[in-house]
This record gives structure tokens, C-alpha cells and sequence, in this order.
């Protein structure tokens, strides 16, 4: 029997864990959103969105960018876009593990959370993306030991 690493099994449970995350809570808010009224916001998960989103989670990068950059044309200030831009750039840094990784995603990050966090605030989707953008920077940097300071 081979044994897988103990360093590969953390990282896949993680990912699991932050998929299972991602997953429960982008349906929760959707439905939730449209119970509360919420009839007009910023953020329009359209079908591309939707697309590119579950390109990304199934691992299929480069497919799920290749939707993102068609639906920033479409519609560029819709903020979906720069969170599923992230998450993109932020799986790529997470299995890749590549230090050109972490550059490009610390890189475009300010950019792209300034325009979530500049989105509609009565929307239940700006926090939970802000958390989320937060949250995966966070462990980024602690899987690339960026946070620690001797």
C-alpha cells in the first residue's frame, strides 16, 4: 500500500473544505437574497458567472478564465467577476504552490477587492466575498510563510 504524504492529504482536505464552504454559502446567499426582496443588485451571478465559477471549483482553470475574461468584457463592473477572477488566481496559488503564483494573485488582489467592497452594500454577497478574499489571502500567506515575522 502506498502512503500518500501527510503534507499532500492536509492541503486536499483543505480544499475540500474550502469548496464545501464556497459551495454552501454562494447557494445559501442566492436564496436567501431572493427571500429578503432583494430584487436589483450589483452583483449579477448570470449564467457565465455561474459557468466560470464551476470551472474553477472542478480545478478546470484555464477553461473557468477563459469565461471570466468574456464575461469582463460583457459586463466590467460587475464585481462577480473580480471575486471569481481571485478565486481563480487563488486554486492556481493553492495546488501549484508556485511563488509566480503568489505574486500574480498578491498582485491583482487590492484591485480586485476594491471592487467588491466598493459594490452594493445592502447586498449579502459583499461580505461574504470581502470574508472570503480575506479568508484565502490569509491562508495563502501562511501556507508561503509570508506571515511570519521573526
Amino acid at each position: 500500500m502506498i502512503q500518500r504524504p501527510l503534507l499532500l492529504s492536509y492541503t486536499t482536505m483543505l480544499l475540500n473544505l474550502f469548496r464545501s464552504i464556497v459551495v454552501f454559502t454562494l447557494f445559501y446567499f442566492t436564496s436567501s437574497s431572493n427571500l429578503l426582496g432583494a430584487n436589483k443588485t450589483a452583483f449579477d451571478f448570470n449564467k457565465n458567472c455561474e459557468l466560470a465559477y464551476h470551472q474553477i471549483i472542478g480545478l478546470k482553470l484555464k477553461t473557468g478564465a477563459e469565461i471570466i475574461a468574456r464575461e469582463k468584457k460583457l459586463n466590467p463592473k460587475n464585481p462577480v467577476v473580480y471575486y471569481l477572477e481571485h478565486e481563480k488566481a487563488f486554486m492556481q496559488f493553492f495546488i501549484e504552490e508556485s511563488s509566480a503564483d503568489f505574486d500574480v494573485m498578491m498582485k491583482d488582489f487590492d484591485s480586485r477587492y476594491y471592487m467588491v467592497e466598493t459594490a452594493d452594500e445592502s447586498s449579502p454577497y459583499r461580505k461574504y466575498m470581502m470574508a472570503q478574499m480575506q479568508l484565502e489571502i490569509a491562508v495563502s500567506k501562511l501556507k508561503f510563510i509570508k506571515w511570519f515575522n521573526a
